[in-house]
């Protein structure tokens, strides 16, 4: 007797479905998010002051984090990560009692795979004036007045 034969969409479910594929991808996107974000340096002796140059500074990358995380190969892993954990769990671990543990690590896995790619989508990045203070001016021909202590502040007068 001959096994039934194999479609496609047989093939691409086993592929999801292999636990070691997840750990490959996991470990690619440690990889990916270590490179982006700890500033590991491209040429090791490169020194600029007391601080070591980034890898976003020296390289085809020179990305600020919130572009390196918003670059497709991070989204590529990301769903790539959340596809193989969902099929996974469908199709090799049953749903009861004793595997309920299992489901829901899972499930929050993706949770904070999906609140991560939400969060990068929508992080504003830029300077903002943080106002420490308050400045209050007397001069001698007139009432006091008070402004913020920031760059580019002024008072005008009423006249």
């Amino acid at each position: 007797m001959t096994p039934a034969p194999r479609g496609p969409l047989t093939s691409v479910l086993d592929l999801f479905s292999s636990v070691w594929l997840g750990v490959t991808l996991l470990v690619l996107l440690f990889v990916y998010s270590a490179l982006g974000s700890s500033g590991y340096p491209t040429r090791p002796w490169i020194w600029e002051g007391h601080v070591w140059e980034r890898i976003r500074e020296y390289s085809w990358a020179e990305m600020t984090e919130y572009e390196w995380f918003n670059w497709w190969p991070f989204l590529v892993l990301i769903g790539l990560i959340c596809l193989n954990l969902t099929v996974v769990t469908l199709r090799r671990i049953p749903l009861n009692i004793i595997n309920a543990g299992v489901w829901m690590v899972h499930t929050g896995l993706i949770i904070l795979a999906i609140g991560c790619v939400i969060y990068f989508g929508l992080k504003v990045e830029g300077d903002v004036a943080v106002a420490r203070g308050r400045l209050v001016l007397t001069p001698p021909e007139g009432p006091a007045v008070s402004m913020l202590a920031m760059p580019g502040n002024v008072v005008q007068s009423k006249d």
